[in-house]
């Protein structure tokens, strides 16, 4: 499976995207983790192959950056 932490794929991707998220903090870009959203909503079933997403994985993504975009962000009533 994709998301096995004991994965030799898995684990590869796990410190890709840690990297990714320390440089972005280093520089201080926002970063949103795909990774846990997308294994607790279904891992392999919402890959069409080996990355890209089916119309549910986008669903997950989508929703994952929007939330973490209300949280960043002051919404003020028009």
């Amino acid at each position: 499976e994709q998301f096995e932490m004991g994965n030799e794929q898995g684990l590869r991707r796990i410190g890709k995207v840690g990297a990714a998220e320390q440089k972005a903090h280093k520089n201080g870009i926002s970063f949103v983790n795909l990774l846990e959203p997308l294994a607790m909503a279904g891992g392999e079933r919402l890959y069409m192959d080996f990355c890209h997403p089916t119309a549910s994985g986008y669903r997950v993504i989508a929703d994952t950056i929007f939330n973490q975009l209300v949280q960043q962000v002051e919404f003020s009533p028009s």
